[in-house]
């Protein structure tokens, strides 16, 4: 089971999401073509509303399955745009590298089927979403930055890597439901999850993949204490939908057993 072993390779995931998927697909669609506009309006912050772009890009890519083609064409022409007048500098963490870039996770064509016991609170005013006004998926002006187990409720990131200011007010924040307990009863790998949106979002970037190319049997001396620029979208251009044969296999020979 090569593709188990592979998983290994990755940090983080979204095992849940609580909304309505159709809703936050619109929103991120309308979400991208604003920050496009922006980003034409405003050329100094350029790049913000270019990456912000791609953020909105990803989720519309993960619902519209039949677009997705099409979509990772788009993203990685932005990518490429990024690479060349920006650069794209990869996250150093302690002792490894790691990315969020949307056009790396779309690649990881799988997903997450859990079945599990949850509490959720809402991200805007982190009260529990029956008790409070906002509903998942919607845009909010004038929304406090908070922290909920150091994570950012208005941007999603770890407080580390944000760059919101706590208890500064900001707009147009996409509202969402955070999960605040989980009791995992089961979970599977599968090439389709019935949540779209529960998927890699956090890869870590492992040395054979960066650095034998450039430094030989010396990378063990650069690796994640050295900065470095993504060059993907200069040689990648779309998402290959055959990717995720190895989970599709799998769910097969389950399903036969």
């Amino acid at each position: 089971m090569e593709f188990l072993s592979e998983l290994k390779m990755y940090s983080k995931a979204k095992l849940s999401f609580f909304g309505n998927p159709s809703e936050l697909a619109s929103e991120s669609w309308h979400m991208f073509n604003q920050s496009m506009r922006l980003s034409r309006r405003y050329p100094d912050d350029e790049e913000f509303y270019l990456r912000r772009s791609l953020d909105h890009l990803l989720n519309c890519f993960w619902y519209y399955q039949n677009s997705r083609v099409g979509l990772s064409i788009l993203m990685h022409a932005i990518g490429r745009y990024l690479n060349i007048n920006h650069g794209c500098p990869i996250d150093q963490n302690i002792g490894y590298h790691r990315t969020q870039c949307p056009n790396m996770l779309l690649h990881l064509d799988f997903g997450f089927s859990i079945r599990a016991k949850e509490k959720y609170i809402c991200s805007i005013c982190l009260s529990d979403p029956l008790d409070c006004i906002h509903r998942a998926g919607r845009i909010y002006d004038d929304v406090k930055c908070q922290y909920f187990m150091n994570q950012c409720n208005i941007c999603g990131e770890a407080k580390d890597n944000c760059k919101h200011v706590e208890n500064i007010l900001y707009n147009q924040v996409l509202a969402s439901n955070i999960v605040s307990a989980m009791d995992i009863i089961t979970w599977d790998i599968v090439s389709e999850p019935l949540d779209v949106f529960t998927r890699i979002y956090d890869k870590p970037i492992y040395p054979d993949e960066i650095y034998k190319e450039h430094y030989g049997v010396n990378w063990k001396d650069f690796y994640g204490n050295l900065p470095l620029n993504c060059d993907h979208c200069l040689t990648c251009h779309k998402y290959d939908p055959n990717k995720n044969k190895k989970i599709k296999k799998l769910e097969k020979l389950k399903s036969l057993s």
